[in-house]
């Protein structure tokens, strides 16, 4: 059941209505305005910190106007893709709760089919390595944007919400090559060597 906060953004989106401040006019005319209408835009229509990442990455786009929109929406809509792969199996609910230590293998599981993994007698392999790479670099980014953001809310629960980051930062950075990055990367080199 989506939050209120949630359905007043996505009746907003529907309504064409004003901007939000999760949400920058650009975000909503150049981005969400033009994507398919399915389950992954649905997420980033209702989630704040998406809609905060997409207005980070458009903003850092800018002055690219011809590619800023379609840039943003596929590192969305990527992203999007594996919380709805982790909400198959879990009760993960948000991209949030997707960026929590406990949740890391839960993430990790998520990741492989958005990169069309495979596996046969032999080995594993991915169909989509590129997905798991740039996946990995967004849902850093993520991470930081939520971080940026405790620090600037000065909530109450900031300091819980910054330890969380930077365990899952650390988390990331030692065991994402061992989880997908190492098949990743080796499936890209076979690709190229070929």
């Amino acid at each position: 059941m989506p939050s209120n906060k949630a359905r007043y953004l996505s009746n907003e989106l529907k309504d064409g209505s004003s901007c939000h401040d999760d949400r920058s006019c650009e975000m909503k005319k150049e981005v969400l305005m033009t994507m398919k209408a399915d389950q992954v835009n649905q997420l980033i229509k209702t989630d704040s910190l998406l809609l905060k990442y997409g207005n980070k990455v458009l903003k850092e786009n800018y002055s690219n106007v011809n590619m800023r929109g379609k840039y943003t929406k596929d590192k969305l809509r990527l992203v999007a893709r594996v919380v709805l792969a982790a909400k198959k199996d879990s009760d993960i609910i948000s991209p949030s709760d997707l960026l929590q230590p406990k949740n890391f293998n839960v993430l990790m599981k998520a990741i492989k089919p958005v990169a069309g993994m495979r596996f046969d007698d032999t080995n594993s392999s991915l169909d989509h390595p590129s997905n798991a790479t740039k996946v990995a670099q967004h849902l850093k980014e993520v991470a930081k944007v939520k971080e940026a953001d405790a620090i600037i809310s000065n909530s109450s629960d900031k300091a819980k919400i910054l330890s969380d980051v930077q365990e899952f930062e650390k988390l990331f950075s030692s065991m994402w090559r061992t989880e997908v990055g190492y098949l990743a990367s080796s499936t890209i080199s076979e690709r190229n060597f070929l």
